[in-house]
């Protein structure tokens, strides 16, 4: 060949338009894949690395979204962000389409972030959207069913600037979190009952009770054949009264 080849010899990981080229002990090498497009150059057109490899820019693909690095520190392959597509190893495969789940808008808010709250003691679901305005929204209808009408009742308005919201489950307790309220907690509509004491005296009740029967447990299941004794029970002049405790503030008891 009378091609005149200009080599440059670095790491790939520090320039990635120059994919293969390396120096080992002080000797250059060139990659097959270069090799190849060195051939196909015609003869007498002179010209340099870079001009090289701008006749293929292909990349690679390894799979992987790194949020959390900036990005001149992702790896040739890798990708700071990706939308509509599900990342795999080493492709990528798009995602399915959006279906819609209520029929009129919620005004000229848009979707901050979405969640959905499955509960394990009972059978109890909810799917919630945090809105532009603050509004967090629980769907009426449960995807992928559509709702005729705006997507759902509201029932948390935050205020402040809003931010895409933090949201996790612990045991069957929804925690919610965005950045400019208080952080808020939500047990949904059925939520067993922490302790359920009857308590038995002949004088004052002490600020700190000592005495009593636990049916903590026989009242938190579903299981009818357990339940909590209330015979011979007096009122509560006679110093007699039960003890109930919830997790959360309760308007009703079932």
């Amino acid at each position: 060949m009378n091609n005149k080849v200009k080599v440059v010899a670095l790491d790939p990981r520090m320039n990635p338009n120059i994919p293969g080229a390396m120096d080992i002990k002080g000797e250059t090498k060139i990659s097959s894949a270069q090799q190849k497009m060195i051939s196909q150059i015609p003869s007498g057109s002179p010209t340099t690395m870079t001009q090289i490899t701008d006749v293929n820019k292909g990349v690679p693909f390894r799979g992987g979204c790194f949020t959390d690095r900036e990005t001149s520190m992702i790896p040739l392959g890798g990708y700071s962000m990706i939308q509509n597509m599900r990342c795999g190893h080493p492709d990528f495969e798009k995602r399915p389409g959006c279906r819609r789940l209520h029929t009129v808008a919620d005004g000229t808010n848009r979707v901050e972030s979405m969640f959905q709250l499955s509960k394990g003691k009972q059978t109890e679901r909810h799917f919630f959207a945090q809105m532009s305005d603050g509004d967090v929204l629980d769907a009426t209808t449960a995807p992928p069913g559509v709702t005729t009408g705006v997507f759902g009742t509201e029932v948390y308005s935050a205020t402040g600037t809003i931010i895409p919201a933090s949201w996790a489950v612990l045991r069957d307790w929804l925690l919610f979190a965005d950045g400019t309220d208080v952080a808020r907690i939500y047990s949904g509509n059925n939520e067993y009952v922490g302790s359920f004491i009857v308590y038995k005296g002949a004088e004052t009740i002490p600020s700190i009770p000592s005495k009593g029967a636990d049916y903590s447990l026989e009242v938190s299941t579903d299981d009818t054949t357990l339940y909590a004794v209330l015979d011979s029970l007096s009122v509560l002049t006679d110093y007699d009264c039960i003890f109930i405790k919830t997790y959360t503030p309760a308007d009703t008891l079932t």
